[in-house]
């Protein structure tokens, strides 16, 4: 494909002899093995790097839900971007020792991490047996169960009314086994038995259940409980007992635990032991057992610890969902209620009243279901619950009433906030009238795609701007246009703005916390921007060609990234929608293991070359590894050509005999290596012509440098020059042309180290088939004037390479242009301008009188009719 555009452009394919040039060949074995060895190891990390960004794309595909997990899938996939990643840092250490020092160990602990993770069931923390909620923060899962973390963030961080008490550790839990040795022996039941059969999951769980009842607390487990309860209970003086609820790990994140485990309402103090042994006996449930088993989690992975909470005298209890599950496009609450306590109700053992109530701060009801209610569940003076009567006159009559309701909302609305999702929440209405949270958890609601005739409905009026982009991330968001083209323009990104660029450079990554959504003309899916995108969850659309000509700055646009599409207009349904599309949790363990790994995986935490922690040991996960071998690489391969000379200066290449000069009608003495693929085979072995070249870059050079006239200094440059190198003491060299001008050559890749007249210029660059592989670096360096005209030269030359597409940084009176991840055809077109800037610029400096003259040579070049004249 890349062939055939070629042909189209109009480079010459001409091949005399038969040479057959069409496959890579190897280098010769003439070129210096430093050359070849540097060669070969940068075509192997670039497709290591391919591979390791393909892999990373696919594990964030299924950690969103989109594809189906499997254990195995995990720990192949993770294993093979391991192998991917470690021949990046091998080919890197093999290009630039000193680029990769000390990255080979980065690259282990990072591995190992993750292995370790993938393989070891969780460890149960060492932590105090007891912890009151007030000090238990969000972080504490591992230690106080999910049910517990949340109530004590509730509690501690959000100053939410929960109900005073403490959660009995995961830790307390280990000890508990610990103590009666019931961890070997519980094994032991599970191994012998067949958890794939009901009945021996049954029998299984009756003998771990009894070796539970029969074992002994330790003393100063039942010291902790106790010096916990007392001052609890001392507080409320008033408290009839306690609530006694499971809070095993994994609880609330899983939909297969819960309900699973056992709850004791209004506990009296001395039966808490016993009804902590009775909540940790239900770890052992046939259903929890066989869920367990299912999907390969061990006792540890949900280890059980038990939160124990002031008992509330409900009047009445439900469950508040911060969003419709039935509707979630609707902006609407569901509130269950119940009079009394709400345990048979949250079991789904007796029928509720329902009320729909509008997310606004009012709360307007815009439903209500009442259902008669016989009996309610009441706490008892010395400890217990009973059924009791509801009055007759009270039974039809609501529950709650509107000031319920807006407490209810109100808090459903800070925790929906707080956690960024909606929430399924536990409630409590004291007798005092003040509302308690009970439990706080995820709400799932499993995604349903719009069906089209709603989506044609939703877009209808809103004008296609562009389609047929690649989805780079998912998602659909709107904002203003903002077009990036050099780094400047970085500075004009705002809040929640479409920024719209040209390629996928990396370093858009830093600001992606601002951009609603991001558009680019070219770009892989599997590239380092994109993987950013969706670990950031910022829709994302690459190779939406055209993009900077259809997409007005400032204009209002709606970016649908699942399909590709870009709407004119803001369309606020279908960016409510999306936003309302919540992915229900996977219920497997592939899920959990991929979920602890990712972060050693996925974040991109290395954006900027130019900063100082652009190291490995800035390093912190595998991506970042991947980036900074890719970008040292690169860096690498610009200054490959130094290799040519030894350690004295002398050309190595031409005393060797690796070097073909090639014979052209310019003035402009090259001698070409070919590493592979470069140069026709059968080619002579030391002169070329141009119909023996077959590398696409070096044609696509020669192309522009054939598009300008050569011709030397005018009058007037020449007088200018002559002075200007008298005062400098460089008069001694007198031609425009200087000899020992190496170009290295593979099929797909040209470097290029010259000097024209006073003005040296390096040119690296990759076309090939793989956008995401392919660049142009250069740069421009020296003159032959003084310093405000070598000054106006690289404004002349930053200029038109920043028009042209590059990103341009000028230093002085140094020009650096680079332009990555295009495809070859455009990367092509680029070449062709820095032919013609190469030659162009050879005695440039010396007629910038002034920036007005600056400004029209650069007019001048941009119409396209070679470059202006320089004769005199």
């Amino acid at each position: 494909m890349v062939l055939g555009t070629l042909a189209g452009m109009g480079f010459r394919r001409k091949r005399p002899g038969g040479g057959g040039g069409d496959g890579p060949s190897l280098p010769p074995a003439a070129v210096p093995p430093e050359l070849a060895d540097r060669y070969q190891a940068f075509i192997s990390l670039l497709g290591a790097n391919n591979r390791a960004l393909e892999i990373m794309a696919e594990l964030q595909a299924r950690v969103r839900g989109e594809v189906e997990l499997s254990t195995e899938y995990v720990q192949t996939s993770v294993d093979e971007l391991a192998l991917q990643v470690g021949a990046i840092v091998a080919a890197l250490a093999q290009m630039s020792p000193e680029s990769a020092q000390g990255l080979s160990e980065v690259y282990e602990d990072l591995v190992g991490g993750i292995r370790l993770r993938l393989s070891s069931r969780r460890a149960i923390p060492e932590a105090e047996l007891v912890l009151p909620f007030t000090a238990i923060g969000p972080d504490m899962e591992e230690v106080v169960g999910g049910k517990a973390a949340h109530l004590g963030e509730m509690a501690s961080q959000l100053g939410l009314p929960v109900p005073p008490g403490f959660a009995i550790t995961t830790y307390a839990f280990k000890r508990f086994l610990d103590h009666n040795g019931l961890w070997e022996r519980i094994h032991e039941v599970m191994a012998r038995s067949c958890l794939d059969e009901p009945q021996g999951v049954l029998d299984a769980c009756r003998s771990v259940e009894d070796l539970i009842g029969q074992g002994q607390m330790p003393l100063e487990l039942e010291r902790a409980m106790q010096g916990a309860l007392a001052p609890l209970l001392r507080a409320h003086p008033l408290a009839t007992g306690v609530a006694v609820r499971s809070s095993a790990v994994m609880e609330d994140t899983s939909a297969g635990f819960a309900g699973q485990y056992q709850t004791a309402l209004n506990v009296a103090p001395s039966a808490l032991a016993g009804h902590y042994r009775r909540v940790i006996a239900s770890q052992f449930s046939p259903h929890v057992v066989s869920y367990r088993h299912q999907r390969g989690l061990g006792l540890e992975d949900v280890a059980m610890a038990v939160a124990v909470m002031l008992m509330i005298p409900a009047q009445a209890s439900g469950v508040l969902y911060t969003c419709n599950p039935n509707d979630p496009e609707q902006k609407a609450m569901m509130i269950s209620a119940v009079r009394g306590l709400g345990a048979r109700a949250v079991g789904g053992q007796m029928p509720t009243s329902l009320y729909l109530v509008d997310k606004a701060p009012m709360a307007a009801v815009l439903r209500e279901e009442i259902i008669g209610q016989e009996t309610m569940t009441v706490c008892l003076a010395g400890g217990g619950v009973a059924e009791v009567p509801v009055p007759p006159q009270e039974q039809e009559e609501p529950i709650l009433g509107p000031a319920h309701l807006r407490a209810l909302a109100g808090l459903g609305l800070r925790l929906e906030e707080h956690y960024g999702r909606p929430v399924d929440v536990e409630w409590a209405l004291g007798p005092d009238g003040q509302m308690y949270l009970l439990q706080a958890r995820g709400l799932r609601i499993i995604a349903k795609g719009i069906k089209p005739a709603d989506y044609d409905r939703l877009v209808a009026g809103h004008p296609v701007l562009l389609s047929g982009g690649l989805t780079a991330s998912p998602g659909v968001a709107a904002g203003p246009v903002v077009q990036v083209q050099t780094s400047s323009d970085l500075a004009k990104v705002t809040p929640g703005c479409v920024l719209v660029a040209q390629s996928s450079l990396p370093e858009y990554s830093l600001f992606l916390d601002q951009a609603a959504a991001l558009v680019t003309e070219v770009g892989a899916v599997a590239s380092h921007l994109a993987s950013v995108a969706r670990e950031r969850r910022v829709p994302a659309v690459f190779a939406a060609q055209g993009a900077r000509q259809v997409l007005a700055v400032g204009q209002p646009v709606t970016v649908d990234a699942d399909r590709g599409v870009i709407y004119q207009g803001r369309i606020q349904a279908l960016v409510a929608l999306q936003k309302k599309r919540f992915l229900a949790l996977a219920e497997t363990q592939a899920y959990h293991n991929l979920e602890r790994v990712l972060s050693r995986i996925i974040p991109l935490n290395l954006t900027d070359p130019r900063l100082p922690e652009f190291s490995p040991a800035g390093c912190r996960s595998l991506h970042d590894i991947t980036r900074y071998c890719h970008e040292m690489a690169m860096q690498g391969m610009f200054h490959y050509a130094e290799a040519c000379l030894d350690q004295t200066g002398g050309d190595v290449c031409l005393t060797q005999g690796s070097a073909r000069r090639l014979t052209a009608d310019f003035p402009l003495e090259l001698y070409l290596i070919d590493l592979g693929g470069g140069i026709r085979q059968g080619a002579p072995a030391s002169t070329v012509g141009e119909d023996d070249i077959v590398s696409l870059p070096m044609l696509g050079l020669l192309r522009g440098i054939h598009s300008v006239e050569w011709r030397g200094p005018g009058a007037v440059e020449a007088h200018t020059l002559a002075k200007s190198l008298a005062e400098r003491g460089e008069g001694q060299h007198s031609g425009l042309a200087f000899r020992h001008n190496y170009v290295l050559l593979g099929r797909e890749y040209m470097n290029l180290s010259t000097r024209l007249g006073f003005h040296y210029s390096t040119l690296d660059a990759y076309c090939s088939a793989t956008d995401g592989d392919n660049y142009i670096r250069m740069a421009f360096m020296r003159g032959g004037a003084d310093p405000a005209r070598r000054a106006r030269r690289a404004r002349y030359i930053g200029t038109i390479l920043e028009r042209s597409g590059f990103w341009v940084e000028v230093k002085e009176d140094n020009v650096f242009a680079r332009m990555e991840k295009y495809p070859a055809e455009l990367l092509l077109a680029k070449l062709q301008v820095i032919g013609r800037l190469i030659v162009g610029t050879r005695q440039m400096d010396m007629v910038m009188f002034n920036d007005t003259v600056v400004d029209w040579y650069i007019e001048e070049f941009m119409k396209g009719e070679g470059s202006p004249s320089l004769s005199g």
